[in-house]
């Protein structure tokens, strides 16, 4: 019987990660385009996302996920996104 769950839970994390991944996107595009405020919300939106991927769906292409964790990390880290452009 838990083996008709595998392809749900296989699915949903790769859903997740696909939404993290187009967030992440999302940020790079929004970041280049000098949106700094904008891009960190979209970073840390994906950053969330893969974070779940990894709790949820430890198993679930573990090196994938924490190469675009690091990628996201290291931009949210970059001195571009870690000034307040909030006036």
């Amino acid at each position: 019987m838990l083996l008709a769950f595998a392809p749900v839970r296989a699915d949903e994390a790769g859903d997740m990660f696909f939404d993290g991944y187009q967030a992440w996107r999302a940020g790079e595009s929004l970041a280049n385009q000098g949106e700094m405020g904008a891009a960190r919300v979209k970073l840390l939106s994906a950053e969330m996302l893969l974070i779940n991927v990894q709790k949820r769906f430890p198993g679930w292409s573990a090196d994938v996920v924490a190469y675009r964790l690091k990628q996201i990390r290291q931009k949210l880290g970059s001195a571009d996104l870690m000034v307040d452009d909030v006036l």
